[in-house]
């Protein structure tokens, strides 16, 4: 077989959508959010799309101005306003934020969810909106949202640890730090260890509360 030439590897488009995202809350505890008390404040989100000229990136911090004060918001919108590709939006309360969150998805409609660790970010977000709000975002997150057979479909899948894991209809859900695992050896996948090791910069770790302290109370 004859080799073939560099210009003859032409990568097809796909034309995916991606959605990477993290959750922030208001939080007193150090290592993880409390599901019967801490309220979201934040979702971080990063929309890439794939076209034929290249991926296009796109950025926004999604906040709940509850627990902001109206100094906080002002001196936020002036910081985002000289960054490219970045954007900022405002909701009232975290039910505002979930709700616009799950209009976000299915205005861009990603092929695929990103989370570091699944766990803190997604399945924290679903349990949440159910638990306080009774919203079902197994359903709202879908590609088929009104359609019965999706409110009565399996909900969820055994893993590998056999822990059961939530499904999203016409979603691919990747867990970056599991997926990592299986790529590099490390003793442990902290998000701040793996940069090191990956990416070999440092980035300091902060205890959740303190983080919340600095975010909401202390503007």
């Amino acid at each position: 077989m004859d080799k073939l030439d560099k210009t003859d590897l032409i990568h097809e488009c796909q034309y995916l959508t991606i959605i990477s995202f993290e959750i922030f809350c208001h939080t007193n505890e150090t290592y993880a959010f409390a599901l019967d008390k801490d309220e979201i404040c934040s979702i971080f989100y990063t929309i890439a799309n794939e076209t034929s000229d290249g991926w296009k990136i796109h950025s926004t911090v999604l906040i709940s101005t509850h627990h902001l004060r109206g100094i906080k918001t002002d001196l936020l919108k002036k910081s985002f306003r000289s960054l490219e590709n970045q954007t900022i939006e405002f909701v009232p309360n975290e039910f505002e934020l979930i709700e616009q969150f799950s209009k976000i998805i299915q205005q861009f409609d990603p092929d695929i969810f990103v989370c570091y660790d699944m766990k803190l970010s997604l399945y924290y977000l679903i349990k949440r909106a159910k638990l306080k709000y009774n919203l079902d975002l197994l359903i709202k997150l879908s590609r088929i949202p009104e359609q019965q057979d999706n409110i009565t479909r399996n909900r969820t899948h055994m893993n590998a640890d056999g822990n059961d894991v939530p499904m999203i209809v016409g979603r691919i859900l990747l867990d970056l730090w599991k997926i990592l695992r299986s790529e590099i050896t490390l003793n442990i996948y902290t998000f701040e260890n793996v940069i090191y090791h990956v990416l070999h910069e440092r980035v300091p770790h902060y205890d959740l509360n303190l983080l919340s302290k600095w975010f909401i109370d202390e503007g």
